[in-house]
């Protein structure tokens, strides 16, 4: 077993400060000393829509030379909700998030098959 560290740390949402890019994020995870990187499929870390050609080329040459492997892309779908066109945007975001893992050699894509979050609390 190894012990990663997921990606949505470092979001920018539940700590005051900036969000790292997706590059910085995978250098400081190294630093800090983990063994691995479960990306967050969402800006600012792995938005399939994000990430060219180049870009997940990149993101693979930095794993190799960190020797920190990705081990999971996570997308953040939802597939509970009653509208079918929502169902369906899920879907095709969960199919491109599983192209980005292969891009990037992540052997998992990791599926939420829904939320549970009602929003935010008062």
């Amino acid at each position: 077993m190894k012990v990663g560290i997921y990606s949505i740390t470092y979001r920018g949402v539940w700590y005051q400060g900036e969000a790292l890019d997706v590059f910085s994020l995978m250098r400081l995870a190294k630093q800090q000393g983990w063994e691995g990187v479960e990306l967050d499929a969402e800006r600012p870390h792995a938005a399939p829509m994000d990430l060219s050609a180049d870009d997940r080329k990149r993101l693979r040459g930095l794993t190799g030379e960190l020797e920190l492997p990705i081990s999971a892309i996570s997308p953040n779908c939802d597939f509970s909700s009653p509208v079918p066109v929502q169902r369906e945007a899920m879907i095709s975001y969960v199919r491109k998030c599983i192209k980005l893992a292969h891009h990037v050699e992540a052997p998992l894509c990791k599926i939420f098959a829904a939320s549970g979050y009602d929003g935010y609390i008062n």
